[in-house]
């Protein structure tokens, strides 16, 4: 996020936080107390026609308060963080000519920081050794990604797909900027409970507005190798559609998934002691008027 002198001043707020903590809501209120539009960093909502399971926000908040980097890629594509770094980039231009404040919000850490700390992200390798990575074990990518300077700061040492596309790339950054002072990083925090609690019930909510619908509908459309469908709630459903396991068992996949995505967040985000933490919308509402004011 390089930014030109007459820039600095202009503030960017940052709201990032584990799935399901109150994120969206934060931003909403927050946007329209302050002029703003919201920019989604967020892995899942890029997607096109993937609504629910992703708790994309609804046409009405849409109507409310202007949302960019939604819907951008069919289910079928892929898009990276450095996608995304171009993307907000050009995003915050547009937002901020027409004097309104960008709010960049989402879970996705390696968006977020792509953005905020002006990662100089290595080009894509030739999309042909995708074939030849996929094939390797975990113990072997991980010996290649380290051979990078991949680190499991950048990210998860654990998911092969990931990890895979980091290696195919040549690497996940080879520069990271300090945070700019015109940028508030704020991060929401919920007691451990709470949350787990707030996950469990979006995922039965999902389910009663028609999650498996939108799900039978995309394989129809995409198939279920598509890239979008291997997120966790899709990929259970899917199974639950083909008839491997049963309609309890794929809610119990996607709340375990989502559970275990929070576990992740909180790890990736408690690393970054740029990030003030707040308990609350008030005192993450307050701590935004002061910077604005400054």
């Amino acid at each position: 996020m390089a930014e030109t002198n007459d820039q600095k001043i202009q503030p960017i707020i940052v709201i990032v936080g584990q799935t399901a903590s109150g994120k969206s809501a934060l931003s909403m209120r927050a946007a329209e107390l302050f002029n703003g539009e919201i920019i989604c960093a967020d892995s899942r909502t890029v997607y096109k026609d993937m609504d629910l399971g992703t708790a994309k926000p609804t046409v009405e908040d849409r109507y409310r308060v202007p949302h960019h980097g939604l819907d951008l890629i069919e289910p079928t594509e892929y898009f990276s963080a450095a996608a995304f770094k171009r993307y907000a980039n050009q995003a915050v231009l547009d937002i901020r000519s027409r004097n309104h404040i960008p709010f960049i919000v989402g879970g996705t850490g390696l968006y977020v920081d792509g953005f905020v700390y002006d990662f100089d992200f290595a080009e894509q390798a030739d999309r042909s050794l995708r074939a030849e990575l996929e094939a390797l074990s975990l113990d072997d990518l991980q010996v290649r990604a380290t051979e990078l300077g991949i680190t499991e700061t950048d990210i998860d040492f654990k998911n092969h797909r990931h990890l895979s596309r980091a290696v195919e790339r040549g690497g996940v950054t080879i520069s990271r900027q300090p945070k700019p002072q015109n940028v508030l990083l704020l991060g929401i925090q919920l007691e451990r409970e709470v949350l787990l609690e707030r996950i469990a019930q979006r995922v039965d909510t999902m389910f009663d507005n028609g999650f498996t619908d939108e799900v039978q509908k995309l394989i129809n459309s995409y198939g279920t190798d598509a890239p979008g469908l291997l997120a966790p709630g899709y990929k259970a459903v899917s199974q639950y559609l083909a008839g491997q396991i049963t309609l309890d068992e794929a809610k119990e996949l996607f709340i375990r998934s989502d559970k275990y995505l929070a576990k992740r967040q909180l790890t990736w985000f408690k690393r970054n002691k740029d990030i003030i933490w707040v308990q609350s919308e008030e005192q993450a509402i307050e701590l935004m008027s002061d910077f604005v004011q400054v």
